[in-house]
C-alpha cells in the first residue's frame, strides 16, 4: 500500500488499523443494500473499536471513520431514509500490506477468543470461514466440522424465499399455501416472527391468524404460493425471544420440556462428557457393580430430537435408565433394528 493510501485511511497507526478493520467488515461492492450494514450493526460487529453507550462516543467515532473512508473513495453510502443508512465497500479493491494483515489477524484472534469465552466457538469459526472478506481466515488453515451428517440443503423457490424475507423484515403478514407432511394442502394468514435454518431445511417461525400467539414452524420447501399483505402490520409476539426458543429445544421439534435423564456409558462417551458436559448439573458416577459399563451419567437436558439422535448414535456404548418412557422408546427402536438385520442376514459367498 502506498503512503498516500495509508494517510487516507488515517494519519496514525491506531487510526489506520481501526479504519482497516471497519473496512474489512463491510460487505463487497456487489452486495444488495438490504444485506449491507447499518451503523448499529457495525457497532455490534466491532464492539472494541466502537462501543455502545458512553453518551454516544463510540457511534460518533464510527461515523467519523465512515465519513473519512467515503471521502477517500473506499466506501459508498445508501441513505434510504433518516433512520435507514447503509454502508458497503466501493468498487476499487484495497491492496493489503503487512500493517493491514497484522490488524486483521489481531481482530480475528480476538473474535475467536471472545467466542470461546462464551462457548460459541463452532458457530464463529463457521461464520468466519464463510464470510471473512480478508482471506486470512480461510479453510486452508481453519475450519469447523460439525459432528453430524451434512445433508445437501433443500431446493427452494427463490420467489417464495424472497417474499418470506420481505414479510419478516417489513413486519407485515402474508398468506401462504403449503403442503403438510401428510401431503394434505393447507394455508392461512401467517405473521412472521423469525427465520431459522435447522440442518438443511429453513423454517419461517410465525403465528397463524386465529390461533393466538402459538409459534409454529413452517418449512419453506413445502410452501407452494405466498402473497404479501403489505397494507397491514404483522402481529408481533412481545414475549418471543428467538435464542430462548432455540435454547429450549423448540427448533428441534421439542415442546421445550426439560427432563432428568440417566444412562450407563462407557468408552469414548465418558471421555467426551468428561470434557463437554450435557448440562451444568451433569454428574458422572463411576463406582458401578456392572463391569460392562464405566459409569452412570445423569443430567437435566432438553428432551429434543437432537438428544435422542445422539443417544442412538452412541449405540451399545450407552444403556438408558431413566426416564422409563425414554428407555422403552430406545429399547423398541433397538429391537426394530435388530429385527431388520436378523431377518436379512447375509452370509459369506
Amino acid at each position: 500500500m502506498t503512503d498516500h493510501t495509508r494517510v487516507e485511511l488515517g494519519q496514525h497507526h491506531e487510526v489506520s488499523a481501526r479504519r482497516t478493520r471497519l473496512l474489512n467488515v463491510l460487505k463487497q461492492p456487489a452486495t444488495s443494500w438490504q444485506s449491507c450494514h447499518t451503523a448499529g450493526q457495525l457497532q455490534d460487529a466491532l464492539p472494541d473499536d466502537y462501543p455502545k453507550g458512553r453518551r454516544g462516543a463510540g457511534r460518533r467515532k464510527l461515523l467519523r471513520d465512515l465519513e473519512a473512508l467515503k471521502d477517500a473513495d473506499f466506501i459508498v453510502i445508501d441513505k434510504r431514509s433518516q433512520q435507514d443508512v447503509r454502508y458497503r465497500r466501493a468498487a476499487d479493491p484495497i491492496v493489503e500490506d503487512s500493517l493491514i494483515a497484522e490488524a486483521e489477524l489481531n481482530r480475528i484472534r480476538k473474535e475467536i477468543t471472545r467466542a470461546a469465552r462464551h462457548q460459541q466457538l463452532g458457530a464463529t469459526l463457521q461464520r468466519l470461514t464463510h464470510t471473512d472478506g480478508t482471506g486470512l481466515a480461510n479453510k486452508s488453515i481453519i475450519d469447523f466440522v460439525p459432528d453430524h451428517l451434512q445433508l445437501k440443503e433443500v431446493a427452494l423457490s427463490e420467489e417464495i424465499l424472497d417474499k418470506v424475507l420481505q414479510a419478516l423484515f417489513g413486519r407485515c403478514p402474508l398468506t401462504a399455501r403449503y403442503r403438510k407432511r401428510s401431503g394434505k394442502m393447507s394455508g392461512g394468514e401467517l405473521h412472521p416472527q423469525a427465520f431459522v435454518q435447522r440442518g438443511p431445511i429453513p423454517y419461517l417461525l410465525a403465528v397463524k391468524q386465529g390461533e393466538g400467539n402459538l409459534i409454529k414452524h413452517f418449512p419453506l420447501h413445502r410452501m407452494t404460493s405466498v402473497a404479501l399483505l403489505s397494507n397491514k402490520p404483522a402481529i408481533q409476539v412481545e414475549e418471543f425471544d428467538l435464542q430462548a426458543h432455540i435454547g429450549a429445544g423448540f427448533v428441534d421439534f421439542s415442546q421445550g420440556e426439560q427432563g432428568k435423564v440417566s444412562f450407563k456409558a462407557r468408552g469414548y462417551i465418558i471421555d467426551i462428557l468428561g470434557h463437554c458436559p450435557l448440562s451444568d448439573d451433569q454428574q458422572i458416577t463411576t463406582d458401578l457393580t456392572d463391569d460392562s459399563f464405566d459409569a452412570v451419567v445423569s443430567a437435566t437436558v432438553p428432551l429434543t430430537g437432537a438428544f435422542y439422535r445422539w443417544l442412538l448414535a452412541a449405540g451399545s456404548n450407552v444403556e438408558v435408565l431413566e426416564p422409563l418412557e425414554l428407555r422403552q422408546r430406545f429399547q423398541a427402536e433397538m429391537q426394530k433394528c435388530a429385527d431388520i438385520y436378523s431377518s436379512t442376514l447375509i452370509g459369506p459367498g
